[in-house]
Order: C-alpha cells, then sequence, then structure tokens
C-alpha cells in the first residue's frame, strides 16, 4: 500500500472546541471500514452496496471522485475513491461516531484522550487507527 493511502484511508473527523462529548454507538466505523463499505474496496464494490450515491460529486484532493451517502445530499460525509486504491477515505455520517465515541464535533480533547494524535504534514491531525496500522 502507497504512502498517499496510509495518509488518506481512514474515519475523517473534524474537531470543534466545546463540543460535547457522545456515547459509544451501537453501530461504530471499524478499523477497516463502515458496515460494508472498505477501505480499498474498488468503486464499483463500494456503489454496489447501496450506501452511497452513483454519482460523484467531482475529483477531491489527489485526483480521487467524492460519493456521498445515500440520501443525505449536500451533507458532509461519504466515501472518497481512487482508480488505483479503491476506497481512501470514509467521512463521518452526522452524528456518526467510532467505537471511542469519537465523531464530527468532538473536542480536541477529547479525541487526544481516544487517540495517540500527531500533527501531519498537510496540517491535519492525525491518528493511528486501532487494529489497522496501515490506516490513519
Amino acid at each position: 500500500m502507497s504512502n498517499v493511502v496510509k495518509v488518506l484511508a481512514g474515519v475523517a473527523i473534524a474537531l470543534a472546541p466545546g463540543a460535547a462529548a457522545h456515547a459509544v454507538p451501537a453501530d461504530p466505523f471499524g478499523p477497516f471500514g463502515y458496515r460494508q463499505i472498505q477501505l480499498e474496496m474498488p468503486e464499483h464494490q463500494a456503489l454496489a452496496t447501496g450506501m452511497v450515491e452513483t454519482y460523484s460529486t467531482g475529483l477531491g484532493q489527489d485526483r480521487c471522485d467524492h460519493f456521498p451517502w445515500r440520501g443525505m445530499p449536500g451533507a458532509a460525509g461519504g466515501i472518497t475513491v481512487s482508480s488505483e486504491h479503491g476506497v481512501v477515505l470514509i467521512s463521518a455520517r452526522p452524528g456518526q461516531l467510532t467505537a471511542e465515541g469519537i465523531g464530527k464535533g468532538s473536542t480536541r480533547a477529547a479525541v487526544e484522550a481516544a487517540y495517540d494524535v500527531h500533527e501531519a504534514a498537510n496540517g491535519r491531525m492525525e491518528a493511528a487507527v486501532p487494529g489497522n496500522p496501515n490506516a490513519v
């Protein structure tokens, strides 16, 4: 797996100062994906799950396609797919949490308490994914 995939693969979360902590969800992101969507899954397989829209919202970073979650037009979240590496990024649905109870709006303190975080070269905070050494 290339370094690009190692940097991009994982659950995307946004940090918001002062956001409240969340309870651990019954259906969290796992170390290799979320429900049927798995990291490195080819685009056609990801689209066949029915979890994401079948249209791309355009090329994102590194010339990847982004597919939003089904039924959530205009909402943040979805998957980013590379033609070379398959699914390289799974972004949380609004309200979606990791097994550690972290999601969009979690405080920086909560993220740092749940994960061993570091600042990436692009200035974003990253954390190793428990159980998947190839993802951040």
